[in-house]
């Protein structure tokens, strides 16, 4: 027995391997040429030893080995690891049987390196252990694929993470849903399973019938228009039973084609509570692609022979082993206007040599039209065209694919814009640095930047950040990067055109496979929302300072009542023994001191009521530079030598209505406190002018009301005032001074008289430099001549008339009928509204005039002298009281025609009022 070596068994293959492909090249030199010119990559190759036999020079073109380097290996060394295992599978399960192989892709290893997808269809011989192989270049359309995968997963990763909600719908006028993410549901405050049973959207969302009803008619109607301008609805009001009603905005964008629309819903409660933007969008994107088919044609001048591959067959969805078309019959197949690109294209190539790679549709035998891409190029002999080659792809798939990712980018701008605020990718690279791989248009307003100035480098937007939030929102990258957590953070931003704006972001990180970060996420504009915080913390401070005022001014006002009513028996009484006594008499000295103190107390009891805003006051129009020129002389001596006082009115100054005393007041207390202020020489400067503010001063000026108003300004060169003491100084009893030189009321009175007249004062200090109040009293409008102040002369002016004198306080009583007598009148006294009504009974009693205090019991002063009235309408009336009683004025301001003096009054005080009234 022989035994021959395993190198003399392989020589004995390898010669029998050759003399197979001797005969094949024998046999297939009819196609020999074809062969060599065909444009698809094709072979030969042994099903055992997964060598190649033979190639065409299409394999070295694509691959870039030569033809040598290719035929002696095994074409399994050029296949990417991968692949290795299934492509084997291939060869075992089906060629080695005789089944024939249909669109099986693998990677191919190209001399660079590189791979490339080929798309493989064979035709085995397991009875001669060879197969006829034909493949064309799939690389571009999976990387198409690729593509629209990692589309894909960017869509689906900002929709699950944007605080909206997002559906598809159709409205007909049912309310179907296509498509709905969570918020969208919790938004509406339902169930996804509830608005999922078609038309149950309006009765689970909308609990009143009524408001129902009006919803859906103006739903319906906008989306029947078509218009999507008219498909924006805002501030929708969601009510349950017994919970808080929230807010929603809509917007909507229709897809006529697929009788579909986009709807977008956002929670606007805070912007609805607050007058101020959250919000964001969502994206839907559905693209698929499939495998692209090639097939190969060649055109032969002479004898006019068009040869078909089995692929181009199947492509014009023909038999594959019908008789091959004719040139006219393969361009009929064309639509109109394609057959007329392919005609013109083909005559271009065959007279002028130029090649052509056209996208085109064609209408298969069984009349169904799809998209194909069909190429061709001139072969030629001897410097001559001798035939047109080409090939033929079915790119139907690849359109449809193009088409749909045109669709999604649609859809995505379209979301885009319905979001208030900008959607984006932020990638963080291992070297720190950093961009902005996309960016939707919004990215104008929220950063002020366009995206493609931070598509490659995200400096820009860090040079937006404001300065106090820039370590804040690098740290909560990093942390993010570090955790892969969501990333949140609320920051300010400084921007060329809109100046100080907040920001809030969420966006979610991966990690790439080259170490990268990638966030998809959004910001939005919630700078209305943040001002509107601040305004009502503000609002909430001045509030708390209000009622505090109100309480103390309460409890003032009450105290001074009650005082004056005191005061009046002292001063009254006081006034009367002196004046029996007369001067001479040692005890008249000992009267007067009382006398001055309790006129100082009644100077207290005034502050005091001012503070409180409960003093009568009788406003009159006036120039203020006239009223202030009157008390010049008065401040100079109260300032005293050593302070120069500077008066500057202001030229054309408006009229204002106040009392002239409060004038008198403000003034007074403010160089007071001026004087105090300096310690040894110094300035007192007094000023007035015309001002005027607009909504948008007030807005950035605390403490401001719009308006047209008349400003005094009293400004002092003192030692200044501390900012802690100036939140504090407007407070009743609060004093920077000994407590021996101030009482705490001056300025409390102050501001009650200016609020009182609708006014409001601001004050300016710096420590060691001086002091400045602004005092802003409203502008008068009506057309009336300011009236000079009348100086009434000091004296005592009796009458003789009947005076019917109506007070409760019995001591009070006693004291002022003996002033009436001594002034001359006739005095019938009462002690009650019910005494006083009894007295007017008798027909034959005369009452020129009744004198009444406001506040009694049973029955106030102002309701007796209504019901005297109606008896004795001739009868003058005269209101006393330590207080304003709404009963005659409001708001401190007395009503028109009433007459009214102050408790404590003096007797000269109530003669001269008396005759006002009775000589008018």
């Amino acid at each position: 027995m022989i035994h021959h070596s395993e190198t003399d068994i392989l020589k004995e293959r390898i010669k029998g391997l050759q003399h197979r492909i001797q005969q094949l090249e024998k046999d297939g030199e009819p196609y020999a040429e074809m062969f060599s010119r065909f444009l698809d990559l094709f072979c030969i190759a042994d099903i055992t030893t997964a060598q190649f036999l033979k190639i065409n020079p299409a394999f070295s073109n694509l691959l870039g080995y030569t033809e040598e380097e290719l035929l002696h290996c095994s074409f399994l060394e050029f296949i990417h690891p991968d692949d290795i295992e299934p492509t084997q599978r291939v060869i075992d399960e089906n060629l080695k049987a005789g089944k024939k192989v249909l669109n099986f892709a693998n990677r191919y290893r190209c001399s660079d390196g590189t791979y490339r997808w080929l798309d493989w269809t064979s035709h085995p011989m397991p009875e001669k252990g060879i197969t006829f192989a034909v493949a064309h270049d799939i690389t571009r359309l999976k990387r198409m694929e690729t593509t629209l995968t990692e589309n894909e997963m960017f869509i689906r990763t900002v929709m699950d993470h944007l605080p909206l909600g997002i559906a598809v719908n159709s409205v007909d006028p049912a309310v179907t849903f296509e498509y709905i993410n969570e918020n969208f549901p919790r938004l509406y405050r339902t169930t996804k399973e509830a608005i999922s049973e078609p038309d149950r959207f309006w009765s689970s969302v909308y609990e009143d019938p009524v408001f129902r009803e009006k919803i859906k008619k103006q739903v319906l109607d906008d989306c029947s228009s078509g218009n999507p301008e008219k498909m924006i609805w805002e501030d929708i009001p969601i009510t349950r039973k017994d919970q808080e009603t929230t807010y929603i905005t809509a917007r909507n964008i229709p897809i006529p084609s697929k009788g579909l629309m986009i709807s977008a819903v956002w929670d606007v409660t805070k912007k609805k509570k607050t007058e101020a933007a959250l919000q964001e969008t969502k994206q839907l994107l559905e693209n698929t692609q499939s495998l692209a088919r090639f097939g190969g044609w060649e055109y032969t001048l002479e004898t006019r022979a068009l040869i078909w591959t089995d692929e181009v067959f199947r492509i014009h969805g023909m038999d594959e082993f019908k008789n091959p078309v004719d040139l006219n019959h393969a361009v009929s197949f064309y639509e109109p206007d394609s057959a007329e690109k392919i005609t013109h294209a083909f005559q271009n190539l065959i007279q002028n040599l130029e090649p052509y790679d056209l996208e085109v549709k064609l209408k298969r035998a069984d009349n169904k039209t799809i998209w194909v891409r069909t190429m061709g190029r001139p072969v030629m002999e001897n410097g001559r065209i001798v035939k047109a080659a080409g090939n033929i792809m079915d790119i139907t798939d690849r359109k449809s694919a193009e088409e749909r990712l045109r669709q999604s980018h649609e859809l995505l701008s379209n979301l885009a814009r319905l979001v208030p605020g900008v959607i984006y990718q932020y990638r963080l690279f291992p070297d720190g640095t950093s961009c902005f791989p996309y960016a939707s248009p919004g990215m104008n307003d929220i950063y002020e930047v366009t995206p493609e100035e931070v598509v490659k480098d995200a400096t820009p937007v860090y040079g937006r950040l404001h300065p106090d939030d820039y370590d804040q929102v690098v740290h909560a990258i990093q942390q993010s990067a570090h955790t892969l957590q969501t990333f949140y953070c609320e920051f300010k931003v400084i921007l060329p055109r809109q100046g100080l704006c907040w920001r809030w972001s969420q966006a979610h990180p991966e990690r790439l496979e080259d170490g990268s970060i990638l966030w998809h996420g959004i910001i939005s504009d919630i700078t209305e929302r943040k001002q509107a915080e601040q305004e009502k913390e503000k609002l909430q401070a001045q509030l708390s300072q209000a009622q505090k005022m109100e309480a103390v001014g309460t409890l003032a006002g009450g105290i001074a009542h009650d005082f004056n009513n005191m005061l009046s028996i002292i001063l009254g009484n006081a006034e009367m023994i002196l004046e029996d006594l007369g001067s001479s008499n040692p005890v008249a000295a000992g009267l007067h001191e009382i006398h001055k103190a309790a006129e100082r107390s009644a100077d207290l009891t005034r502050q005091l009521l001012a503070f409180a805003r409960k003093q009568t006051i009788s406003p009159k129009i006036l120039d203020l530079n006239t009223a202030i020129e009157g008390i010049l002389q008065m401040l100079r001596r109260l300032i005293g030598e050593n302070i120069d006082l500077l008066w500057l009115p202001g030229k054309n100054l408006r009229t204002v209505k106040i009392d002239p005393s409060q004038i008198d007041q403000i003034l007074a207390n403010l160089c007071v406190n001026a004087r105090d202020a300096i310690t040894d020489i110094g300035k007192i400067t007094i000023e007035t002018g015309n001002a005027g503010f607009d909504d948008a001063h007030c807005r950035e000026n605390e403490g401001f009301r719009p308006g047209d108003y008349v400003m005094v300004a009293v400004s002092d060169t003192g030692c200044g005032i501390d900012k802690k003491d100036q939140e504090n100084i407007f407070e009743p009893f609060f004093t920077t001074k000994p407590r021996e030189k101030g009482t705490g009321l001056g300025l409390s009175t102050v501001y009650g008289i200016v609020k009182q007249n609708n006014g409001f004062i601001n004050v300016y200090s710096e420590i060691d430099k001086g002091t400045t109040f602004k005092i802003y009293l409203p502008r008068h409008t009506e057309k009336e001549s300011p009236e000079d102040r009348k100086q009434i002369e000091q004296k005592v002016l009796k009458g003789h008339e009947t005076i019917l004198l109506v007070e409760d306080e019995t001591a009070i009583l006693q004291m002022t009928r003996q002033m009436l007598e001594r002034l001359g009148y006739k005095v019938l006294a009462a002690s009650t509204a019910e005494e006083a009504i009894r007295m007017c009974q008798s027909p034959d009693t005369t009452i020129d005039l009744l004198m009444t205090d406001v506040v009694m019991p049973a029955m106030n002063g102002r309701t007796l002298a209504e019901r005297l009235s109606l008896s004795r309408p001739r009868m003058k009336s005269l209101y006393m009281s330590g207080y304003t009683a709404n009963v005659i004025a409001h708001h401190g301001v007395l009503d028109k025609g009433v007459n009214f003096i102050n408790k404590p009054f003096s007797k000269q005080d109530l003669s001269q009022k008396l005759r006002e009234i009775f000589d008018s």
